[in-house]
């Protein structure tokens, strides 16, 4: 993360640890639909994906969705 921050990034979505592909896949595209389709903060988009995940039977285990975390700050887009 730090070397995404001297890069110049604003945040950066990271794991904490190996994830399966195909949950992973999910994750990302909801997370991304969700920052796409409404006017909500980044960390707004992580915790409503999650609620979201969380409800999948396939993905409803901890391991699929709790590794992710938003670092950095929010930005603005006018």
């Amino acid at each position: 993360a730090r070397a995404f921050k001297y890069a110049g990034t604003n945040s950066t979505l990271i794991s904490h640890w190996d994830l399966e592909s195909e949950s992973t896949r999910r994750f990302i595209s909801d997370f991304s639909l969700e920052l796409y389709k409404n006017p909500i903060s980044k960390a707004e988009a992580l915790q409503l994906t999650m609620l979201k995940i969380k409800k999948d039977y396939r993905y409803s285990h901890p391991v699929f969705w709790a590794p992710f975390e938003l670092i950095g700050r929010e930005v603005a887009f006018n």
